[in-house]
């Protein structure tokens, strides 16, 4: 299994898919397989090492998603559940109907349907991010609208997939089932017993 792990990572690197490559697979009992390919830094080839350091920037999407999961295993939540259950600032949420770049104008509709925890976990809730939606970079709300999590919704939950805000919701959802804040949580449920 090494062999063929290092040529496959290897040969990443020979094709200039990635710049440099670290790996590990472990069990509960040992480390399976490591391996460090390519460069850490493009301009000085300095070689990637297994100790290497990474911004992690959105990998605390998936701790997070972890956290979730594990208070579903516990029975805790269902992922079919509304969100609206635990978080009753998502009652009622609204969608665009349209939205005017240029003046600013938009109309809103309440959502077909609740959205579930799944929606939230999967990115297809409707959400958004600045980056990633002209609407929600340019959209102001009128006097007296509020939105707990950055905006009205794109689209209908579970419609399409939108990279989002949605691991916020996710993130609170943890915090009001377990009690703990969500870098506590982490650090006694994640973090801590993986070392």
């Amino acid at each position: 299994m090494s062999a063929a792990l290092d040529a496959s990572l290897r040969a990443a690197v020979e094709r200039k898919d990635v710049p440099g490559v670290v790996a590990l697979i472990t069990n509960r009992e040992r480390v399976l397989y490591q391996g460090a390919f390519g460069v850490a830094d493009v301009a000085t080839g300095r070689p990637l090492t297994l100790d290497a350091l990474f911004r992690i920037a959105s990998m605390t999407k998936a701790i997070t998603s972890v956290a979730l999961m594990q208070l579903v295993e516990q029975g805790r939540l269902d992922l079919d559940d509304a969100a609206e259950k635990y978080l009753p600032e998502l009652t009622g949420l609204k969608v665009f109907e349209s939205f005017d770049a240029t003046t600013g104008a938009y109309k809103l509709r309440p959502a077909s349907r609740p959205a579930t925890v799944k929606h939230f976990l999967t990115h297809t809730s409707g959400l958004a991010y600045p980056f990633t939606s002209a609407n929600w970079r340019d959209f102001k709300p009128r006097a007296g609208e509020t939105y707990p999590f950055g905006g009205p919704l794109l689209f209908d939950p579970g419609e399409r997939w939108h990279y989002s805000t949605s691991t916020d919701v996710v993130g609170r959802l943890v915090e009001v089932i377990s009690g703990r804040k969500l870098e506590d949580y982490f650090r006694e449920h994640i973090l801590f017993p993986s070392g």
